[in-house]
């Protein structure tokens, strides 16, 4: 039997950690879904219409992150470190925050045409 580093079998040490990312996912889904019904009564169209460009913006900005930026920061930025590279380690996180803020200027550009 295949067990954790804490001794406990590693199945069921997957299926609690499977329902727990299961029960994440859908508390998150149910939240949106309320919050954003609260927001409709709550404000007049013109607010939800910045709210809805706003949640865009930000919706884009974390599909960019998921291309692979925040990974290769958490690979590169160690290495860099431990080498001494401070002018690679400046250049690895300016650069990633570069092409996020590019990538959402370049997004809000084509959402207000």
């Amino acid at each position: 039997m295949v067990t954790t580093a804490s001794g406990a079998p590693l199945k069921k040490h997957l299926l609690t950690g499977g329902a727990w990312s299961l029960i994440s996912k859908i508390g998150g889904m149910a939240a949106a879904i309320i919050t954003s019904v609260l927001a409709t009564r709550i404000f007049d169209p013109h607010a939800m219409g910045v709210l809805n460009l706003a949640s865009s913006v930000a919706w884009f900005a974390s599909i960019l992150m998921s291309f692979g930026l925040g990974s290769a920061l958490v690979t590169l930025l160690p290495q860099y470190l431990s080498k001494g590279r401070n002018d690679l380690l400046k250049g690895a996180v300016y650069g990633s925050a570069g092409v996020t803020v590019f990538g959402i200027f370049v997004f809000s550009l084509i959402y207000l045409i």
